[in-house]
């Protein structure tokens, strides 16, 4: 009695045990699931997820009532840190828009044209870094583009230079910016914006003179 009276102690211990393996196992492979891939917003008109690397904290937009799929890089710093400690909340002001046009907007005349792609950030004002804005163009763009990326300064009513031979690789661009306005990509150089490059200027110069000079030879042929 006593042999069998121990079996059932011993068979009810490792069953015990088995348990709260089982649910160490469950618990930490969950958590860490949770780091990785953590869903900050979901449903079925949008999708905010946010991964970690060892260097980079990413979020990744899907936003099908826009029909638009976008990500944030930001890399860990001192700066994301202590804006964090800040309880500084990104998490859901990521969301951006595509437009192909201003309404009743100053820059219309420059900024509403065939080769132009604006985008309006919801959030307004500086990023608690600088971060990483990778976004899907497909539609707009094709791969093998380089593109230049504008700022609307609407305070100062000026266009600001901001980078240029951005490719479109697989449908996407990206580009780097420290503050969330209103931005435009471009397929053309805009030589109304401020700041643009000498090399920029230097180019269309070029061009110019190139011009002038196919033209001349040209009327040169023609009197002969």
């Amino acid at each position: 009695m006593k042999k069998n009276y121990s079996l059932v102690v011993i068979s009810i211990l490792i069953i015990i045990i088995s348990l709260l393996i089982t649910y160490i196992i469950f618990k930490n492979t969950h958590e860490s699931t949770k780091k990785q891939n953590n869903y900050l917003a979901s449903d079925t008109l949008m999708n905010i997820t946010k991964s970690e690397t060892e260097n980079e904290i990413i979020y990744e937009v899907i936003d099908n009532a826009k029909k638009l799929s976008y990500s944030w890089t930001f890399q860990k710093n001192e700066e994301l840190n202590k804006a964090l400690k800040n309880n500084m909340e990104i998490d859901l002001n990521l969301k951006l828009d595509l437009l192909t046009n201003l309404e009743d907007n100053k820059f219309n005349e420059i900024v509403n044209n065939k080769d132009s792609l604006i985008v309006s950030f919801e959030h307004h004002g500086k990023l608690p870094t600088k971060a990483k804005v990778k976004i899907n163009v497909e539609e707009k763009y094709k791969n093998g583009e380089m593109l230049y990326l504008y700022y609307l300064n609407e305070d100062k009513t000026q266009i600001e230079y901001i980078d240029s031979q951005i490719p479109v690789k697989n449908g996407y661009v990206e580009f780097e910016i420290s503050h969330c306005s209103k931005y435009f990509l471009t397929a053309s150089i805009i030589q109304e914006a401020v700041n643009n490059p000498k090399n920029i200027n230097l180019i269309i110069i070029v061009m110019v003179v190139v011009i002038i000079v196919l033209i001349g030879a040209t009327l040169m042929q023609n009197k002969k």
